[in-house]
Parts: structure tokens; C-alpha cells; sequence
């Protein structure tokens, strides 16, 4: 282990890691985490949702914040950084994550991590090319990139920047992200259902998902959406209502907030790939929803009325706006002339020569492919 300063209560973690290797490793136990205690979504419900379709029981441990979380049938939840938490980690089988383990995590030599990371492609530079990453960081980072055994990959250009900035030098799968997996899929009785759950019949649907920052201020937020609606009803001829989604470090500090009356706050629905699944146009800004949105083929506008300011003060970005298939405006005036101008056509030839660009291997098969491996791995002594 690279040193890291542990804390009191950190290193009593780390002793009953170590004390329940006494206990053998349990080839059919999987533990599970989801943004450090989130509850059932993003790439690792994706994998478990292939993986419970097939013949093999398997016993399947869902670390959590709140346990109140509703998880399938036969999903155990379990309390996050718990004496039970560690029990489970130390004699699974198989570890499956998308965010970085506690430094004090520690992996047995027959026990198999697939990362899956939280994003595929992204606008914002993460880990080694981050600004103002901590030594802590770094050093708990290069132990967790050490007990990885398989990283996910979506795209070609998505490897070389894990290469190049997750401080791993271990096996990249390169299958796409299973969370996206939803979009290459025949959808139409979920995408019903998911209407039906937040009270949508057949409206045009706009959905609202801006970024997090650093800095929490709802300033950037304020928005004249009716006047949204209006110009994409002209647009589209349609009756339109507007989806208004916070990221989830955020999204508890104005989980009360009313916006409107053709607007519904989903911050809360725990599947942002379902909304988008039922989305028609997305309004973004440096969120990694846009190129997921794109894989659908779905309208996307990039808002970034803090342009300039986030880029210099709050995070580096990989791509040029200009370069993407996105329209790209730095107030409403603008973003409201390209809902006016804009051209379907067009937009899909951008979005297949940006995929064939940066090598995408995304085709609706990532959980597929991810839950072979978990099934072989399993079966080995």
C-alpha cells in the first residue's frame, strides 16, 4: 500500500479487512457500490441486470447510505463503511464500482474489481489531470488503480485518456459503458412506463441537466424556462414540458424548488438513463448526459452561460466546443436561435462523424460482455 495517512477509525477498517481473511472467498458473493452509497443505478445496475437474467444464483451484496434503499429482489443492501461492509468486501468474490475505494479497502489476490468509472466520455479533465487534487487523493487513487483488474472503456479516445490520467496500467475492456447500453435496445414498453411513473403522456420532452460545480449557487440556474418551452413548441408544433435535473451532489439543496407549471423536478428519479431514454431534446452544459443523449440520436444544446468562468476557475474541459456535434450558446438569446435553426439532418451526420472519430464501442452489449467475464471468473478456483 502506498502511504496513506489513515485515521484512527480508518485504520480499525483496515485491521478488520485484514482480520477477515480468515474467511474463505465465496466464488458466487458480488459486492456492489454506486457513487459511495448510492442506491440502484448507473453502470452497476446495468451488469447486475444481465447477470441476474442468467441460469447462475448469485449472492449479491448492494453497499449503501440508506438502507431504506429499494433494491430487486434477492439484492442484499448493505450499510456503506459498516462492520458488515467490510465482512462482505473482504470474502466476495467479485468487487464492481464506479467511483474510487476507500484507502483502507483492501483486495485478497483471488478476488476480482471491475471499475466501471461514472462516466464514458466527459467534458471535464478527471484524476491525474484535474486541477487541485490533493496528495490524499493521489496516493488513495494509485492504491485503488492497483487492485483494479479490469477498467471499462467506450470509446478509443476514453482509453488513452485512462491511460493517461487514472494512474492504471492494468487491462482495459473496451466494450462501451453498460449504462448506455439502454439506448441500442428495443425500449418501448419501459419507455411507457417510465412516462407513466412521472405522469407524461405524449408530450414533446425537454429535460434540463446541468452540470455540478464546485461553487453551489443557483444563480447559474436561473433561467427563464416557459420561455424554453415556447420556442421548442414552435419549433416541434408539439405540447411541451421540461425535465429539470441537478446532479446528484447537489440536488438535495433544492429538492423543493418550484420552477413551474409545465416544469417537473426530477433530480430525485434514481435512473438518469431512463429519463433520458424518454428525453426528445436535451439543454446541458458540460455534463457527460450530452454524449449519452447523442447515442439516442436526441437533440443536444450546451447552455454554458458561465463559459468562462468554469473554464478558468472551476475545471479544464477536453474538447473545443466548436469541434463537437452539440449547438453550443452562451446565453438564452443564443440558445433560443439555435432551437429555431435547428436541422435533424445535419445533427446525425455530426453525431455518427464525431463517433467514428473518437472510436466509440458503444453497440448495446457492454453489461452483456461484463457479465460472460463475471461468470467465468466465478467458476475459476
Amino acid at each position: 500500500m502506498n502511504k496513506v495517512k489513515l485515521g484512527k477509525k480508518q485504520l480499525l477498517y483496515y485491521s478488520f479487512m485484514k482480520c477477515f481473511r480468515i474467511f474463505p472467498i465465496d466464488r458466487k458473493k458480488i459486492v456492489v457500490s454506486n457513487f459511495r452509497g448510492k442506491g440502484y443505478g448507473d453502470n452497476p445496475k446495468y451488469i447486475i441486470e444481465n447477470l441476474r437474467k442468467r441460469k447462475e444464483i448469485y449472492k449479491i451484496y448492494w453497499l449503501v447510505e440508506d438502507k431504506n434503499e429499494k433494491m430487486p429482489e434477492g439484492i442484499h443492501v448493505v450499510k456503506i463503511n459498516s462492520i458488515a461492509s467490510l465482512y462482505h468486501l473482504s470474502t466476495a468474490k467479485i468487487w464492481i464500482d464506479n467511483c474510487r475505494k476507500s484507502p483502507y479497502i483492501t483486495k485478497r489476490k483471488k478476488q476480482y474489481y471491475i471499475q466501471t468509472w461514472h462516466g464514458a466520455i466527459g467534458f471535464k479533465k478527471i484524476e491525474k489531470e484535474a486541477p487541485g487534487l490533493t496528495e490524499e487523493y493521489r496516493l488513495a487513487s494509485l492504491n485503488d488503480s492497483k487492485m483494479i483488474d479490469i477498467l471499462l472503456s467506450g470509446s478509443q479516445w476514453c482509453t488513452e485518456m485512462l491511460q493517461r490520467s487514472f494512474w492504471y496500467c492494468g487491462k482495459v475492456l473496451e466494450v462501451g459503458s453498460p449504462r448506455n447500453d439502454i439506448f441500442f435496445l428495443d425500449n418501448d414498453e419501459l419507455k411507457l412506463c417510465i412516462r407513466k411513473k412521472i405522469n407524461l403522456s405524449n408530450e414533446f420532452i425537454i429535460m434540463y441537466a446541468p452540470t455540478f460545480r464546485q461553487t453551489i449557487s443557483f444563480d447559474v440556474f436561473n433561467n427563464n424556462y416557459e420561455k424554453w418551452i415556447s420556442a421548442f413548441e414552435k419549433k416541434t408544433g408539439r405540447k411541451c414540458k421540461l425535465l429539470f435535473r441537478l446532479h446528484p451532489n447537489i440536488a438535495s439543496l433544492y429538492k423543493n424548488i418550484q420552477i413551474g407549471e409545465n416544469i417537473i423536478n426530477v433530480s430525485d428519479y434514481p435512473d438518469m438513463q431512463e429519463l433520458l431514454l424518454i428525453t426528445d431534446a436535451l439543454i446541458t452544459d458540460y455534463s457527460s448526459s450530452a454524449f449519452e443523449a447523442a447515442l439516442g440520436y436526441k437533440p443536444v444544446f450546451l447552455l454554458c452561460n458561465d463559459y468562462y468562468e468554469f473554464i478558468t476557475q472551476e475545471r479544464e474541459l477536453f474538447f473545443n466546443m466548436e469541434e463537437l456535434p452539440f449547438e453550443f450558446a452562451i446565453n438564452e438569446d443564443e440558445l433560443f436561435h439555435k432551437i429555431a435553426e435547428f436541422k435533424y439532418e445535419e445533427y446525425i451526420e455530426n453525431v455518427n462523424a464525431f463517433y467514428a472519430k473518437i472510436g466509440s464501442f458503444e453497440n448495446g452489449k457492454a453489461s452483456e460482455k461484463v457479465a460472460e467475464i463475471i461468470e467465468n471468473v466465478c467458476k475459476m478456483q
